[in-house]
């Protein structure tokens, strides 16, 4: 996916708060980095973390039983064992694949996505209960182990804790291209070999069932 960068502004951005599990784009402060996240906790709430499991306004999200998922492998996807130990497994017709532990997660207003949750007991696990303040949203990748988000320091590569509103860039909506890594510049072919199929215009959207009370 490509997004284009922000000339630094005060303010909002955005025409109206975010909801619960939108996907949106945002830039630490101090940074012109973008970073793709989605939007776990408004202001407000309680949110916390313990053991993996997020609490909002006290209660723990939904968690769906793990169900394991055969991701395809790339340049741009290696199922490396720095990220993902052991997961990566060869199945019958001799290809490999990345085997995810996969958790559906569905929100106090309905609206469920899909998360990797690798089971292993890592530091952002657990992160102490704050309330979020005023025109800041609390942001979280699905890929939960492997996420620099609210839950990480600026210092440490993540957002810092909860974005300022003024510091969302905007909602990403679909994806507009996924390549596999093998694009070669000088080799106009591969601009189109590269492109994963079935990925170009899939909907970020999270799913919803029910409004919320």
């Amino acid at each position: 996916m490509t997004f284009h960068l922000l000339p630094p502004m005060k303010g909002r951005i955005m025409g109206s708060l975010p909801e619960r599990g939108d996907v949106v784009i945002a830039t630490p402060p101090g940074s012109t980095q973008d970073y793709i996240k989605r939007v776990i906790g408004l202001p407000g709430d309680r949110i916390e973390v313990r053991n993996g499991v997020v609490i909002l306004n006290g209660t723990p999200v939904q968690r769906a039983p793990v169900q394991m998922r055969d991701i395809p492998i790339d340049a741009n996807a290696p199922c490396d064992d720095l990220h993902y130990p052991g997961l990566l497994v060869t199945v019958a017709d001799g290809s490999q694949v990345c085997r995810m532990p996969i958790v559906r997660e569905t929100l106090p207003n309905g609206r469920s996505y899909d998360t990797i949750d690798l089971g292993l007991k890592l530091e952002a696990d657990d992160f102490p209960a704050l309330v979020i303040p005023d025109n800041h949203v609390f942001l979280m990748g699905d890929n939960r182990d492997n996420s620099a988000d609210s839950r990480f320091s600026l210092d440490q590569g993540g957002l810092g804790g909860p974005v300022p509103f003024e510091n969302i860039g905007g909602r990403a909506e679909f994806i507009t291209s996924s390549l596999d890594g093998s694009t070669n510049l000088l080799n106009p072919i591969s601009w189109f070999t590269a492109m994963r199929s079935g990925r170009a215009g899939t909907s970020l959207h999270a799913s919803e069932a029910t409004k919320e009370r």
